[in-house]
């Protein structure tokens, strides 16, 4: 998995989420985390926050969220599942 936002508090919006914040669980591991979103097909993208090990898988990430300033401190890191390739036109 790719690291999404690396050195900003951002993850994916609450409406791209596969079903409901932490569906996969309190991981207490970040590969916990994301050994769940690998395993699961619907699982595009995945966010661990490490204040509490919520796992919550998303399906999209085209409207990323900032954290809010009382937010930061819960360490959320996002993770793509597949690797991001940008497309240039000629």
């Amino acid at each position: 998995m790719t690291r999404i936002f690396p050195g900003e508090c951002k993850r994916c919006g609450d409406y791209e989420r596969v079903t409901t914040w932490n569906n996969y669980g309190v991981q207490t591991s970040l590969s916990g985390c994301k050994s769940k979103c690998a395993a699961d097909a619907n699982c595009i993208y995945v966010t661990h926050r490490e204040l509490n090990g919520y796992c919550t898988s998303f399906k999209t990430c085209n409207s990323p969220i900032r954290c809010e300033d009382s937010q930061t401190a819960y360490g959320d890191t996002s993770w793509a599942k597949r690797r991001m390739y940008a497309l240039t036109l000629v």
